[in-house]
């Protein structure tokens, strides 16, 4: 048996010569024949593309869902600063759930919030790497341990980017002995500040603390708040607070979570009855924005 020396195939006697495919000319594509297969041949092959990889801050695209938002969701429940019931409002409207972030009261707990405000903060600048802050300012009352706790927990997940970062807060009451003032802690002067608060209802604090970061010379570059509830101000249509402040003050809101992260979430947590009352809310109360 003969053998047949291009192809290293046994040839039969008196078979037919296998015809050999020519190569294609350069740059030229033939289809490629292996079954199954949907993709070109191509001659010369391409070469593979080095695959770049970009270390933090940078991040292509963002997760589809952040595990932290899970974990504070259920910090809250366990510590009761998240509650179902019916609860009246400031507006009058009949809420199903309550938030209260003043309960954050022990130190595991205010470990909690810190580190998710810390990553709601990091993921931020991940996804924006043009953006950057000086001070972490809380708003007199609740705001003032927010701030502080934010500091700490920035700190705590990279240390080498934010062991320098600063907080202050105002005094409601202006001191007029001692150190004076109406601030507390950092300089504002100057600055580049990001607001941390529990949750902004109609806007009225906000401005306020807007009004007392430009008096004292500092540049707003965002907010952040622990519960967006994602609720219309007015009964009317429109939008929300939150987006209100987006649009007046031309800076990024961001929250640890809101309405649609305490809906998905607390499905399989809390009462079937609860998350059903949440979602009506939400319907007749859902902000426009």
């Amino acid at each position: 048996m003969g053998m047949n020396r291009r192809t290293l195939i046994p040839a039969k006697t008196g078979a037919r010569r296998p015809t050999l495919a020519k190569k294609p000319p350069l740059g030229q594509s033939i289809n490629h024949q292996f079954k199954n297969s949907q993709r070109p041949f191509q001659w010369p092959p391409t070469p593979k593309k080095k695959i770049q990889t970009t270390s933090f801050p940078q991040v292509l695209q963002p997760p589809p869902y952040f595990p932290y938002k899970s974990a504070f969701l259920q910090a809250c429940l366990s510590a009761s600063v998240l509650i179902f019931g019916t609860f009246t409002l400031k507006s009058g409207r009949q809420s199903p759930y309550f938030f209260n972030a003043g309960l954050f009261h022990e130190a595991d707990l205010l470990h909690d919030i810190s580190i998710a405000f810390a990553q709601t903060l990091i993921s931020h600048i991940s996804l924006n790497p043009t953006f950057s802050f000086d001070i972490l300012f809380g708003p007199a009352y609740k705001g003032v341990p927010l701030a502080t706790a934010v500091a700490l927990g920035l700190r705590e997940l990279d240390p080498q980017r934010f062991r320098k970062v600063q907080y202050s807060f105002n005094r409601k009451e202006i001191k007029d002995h001692g150190d004076g003032g109406a601030i507390v802690g950092a300089p504002l002067k100057g600055k580049k500040v990001v607001i941390v608060d529990d949750v902004i209802t109609a806007g009225t604090a906000m401005r306020e603390a807007v009004e007392i970061i430009r008096g004292q010379g500092g540049i707003l570059v965002g907010v952040m708040v622990a519960l967006d509830r994602m609720e219309r101000m007015r009964d009317d249509g429109g939008g929300s607070a939150i987006g209100e402040v987006k649009r007046q003050y031309g800076v990024p809101v961001l929250s640890i979570v809101d309405l649609n992260d305490l809906i998905g979430t607390l499905g399989g947590t809390v009462k079937k009855e609860d998350v059903r009352r949440v979602e009506e809310y939400k319907r007749r109360y859902g902000a426009s924005d």
